[in-house]
Formats: structure tokens, sequence, C-alpha cells
């Protein structure tokens, strides 16, 4: 008997992921036990970055609730979440707090 490998279905999408568009900016993966895969924009300019997987996802960027500080500065988060070939999907953007979040990308 075979039993249910949750995190199997996101690292398979993680690879169609890269394979389909290397185009794309990088990102720090990761595939929680849960089967989410979720990743943090590593460019230059995080929120172009991020900006360019929420149009691939056709998702909407969503600014945390509240800022955090690291190393004192004070930071915010941003995130397009979805499903993308049945899989959870989280992409995020760290950036100083003073950054706005880009208009909204239309699903």
């Amino acid at each position: 008997m075979s039993r249910k490998v949750p995190q199997l279905a996101p690292a398979m999408a993680l690879a169609q992921l890269l394979q389909e568009h290397p185009e794309l900016p990088p990102v720090h993966w990761s595939v929680s036990s849960h089967g989410l895969l979720e990743g943090y924009v590593e460019s230059d300019d995080p929120m172009a970055g991020l900006a360019e997987y929420a149009a691939l996802f056709g998702a909407e960027i969503v600014p945390a609730v509240r800022a955090f500080e690291h190393d004192g500065e004070t930071l915010r988060s941003f995130e397009a979440s979805t499903r993308w070939r049945d899989v959870p999907v989280r992409v995020k953007a760290i950036v100083p707090a003073a950054v706005e979040a880009p208009l909204a990308v239309a699903a």
C-alpha cells in the first residue's frame, strides 16, 4: 500500500514552473510538509519580481497587515497567493515599509 506524500505535487509544480518560465526572477523556494509551495523573491527589485509572478498566476498582490523590524530597518511583506497546477502557492517580497503596493493584477 502506498501512502500519499503531500510534498510531491508542490515539488513537481515547482519543477514545471522553473522549466516553463526560466525568465522569472530567482526565488528562494520551500515546500511545506502540508503541501504549500512558498517562495521569497531574491532580486534587486523584489516588488517587480513579485509582480511578474502575480501576473503569471493572475493573483493580486496583498500587503501584510503589520510591518516588522529587522536589523534596525522597518520592513513589510507583500504576497501573491493562488493555486497553480492544483497546488497552493504563495510568493512573497520583503521590502522597506515605505514601499507602496503595485496596482492589482487582473485575474
